[in-house]
């Protein structure tokens, strides 16, 4: 609980704590996207994992969508983060996150999958295995079969064994398959 001694310290500065204060305000009034611009600007470590901390305790639509619009800042460590974030808010993530799933920007949909896997859920293995079976690229599907692996059922095995012969050129993809099978139960 770090997070919440720090926000709660009576020995920071007020120079220092104006960050989270700004955090505070935000988070009371449910500004989701004041609470998504404290966290891009990154000026402030503590305040940005405040921001983050406040949109997933939001649990909200427009938290949601606010944190899945972050996952296309050019900020790696902003990026890794939103995404479990995303994760820890669990299955009300999945419709909001799918848009993405059809982005022309493969890492979109690969950041995208990242998200899925993290949320443990039928449904998480149901969209992927959709993307397995139709996207183009080798490595968005490769994603795919790692959230299957995750989360997939039993009942999945036998279209996850199709998703190789969609890339016969890649060994990889069906070496990834092939270890996932035994995973599905």
């Amino acid at each position: 609980m770090p997070l919440i001694r720090a926000a709660v310290r009576n020995d920071v500065p007020e120079a220092a704590d104006a960050p989270m204060q700004v955090v505070r305000a935000a988070a009371l009034t449910g500004d989701a996207e004041k609470l998504a611009e404290i966290a891009v600007a990154g000026n402030d470590p503590l305040a940005r994992e405040a921001a983050l901390t406040a949109l997933a305790r939001a649990r909200d639509s427009r938290a949601i969508e606010a944190l899945v619009r972050l996952i296309r800042v050019d900020d790696p460590a902003l990026r890794n983060s939103v995404v479990e974030t995303l994760q820890s808010m669990g299955e009300p993530v999945i419709d909001a996150i799918r848009p993405l799933l059809d982005d022309p920007n493969p890492n979109m949909r690969i950041y995208a999958l990242n998200v899925l896997e993290g949320i443990v859920s039928p449904r998480s293995a149901r969209v992927a295995m959709e993307v397995a079976l139709a996207d183009p690229h080798v490595n968005v599907c490769a994603g795919a079969v790692d959230v299957i692996a995750a989360c997939g059922t039993p009942d999945m095995a036998a279209a996850l064994a199709k998703v190789p012969a969609r890339f016969p050129d890649h060994p990889f993809l069906a070496f990834a398959v092939r270890a996932a099978l035994p995973r599905l139960g």
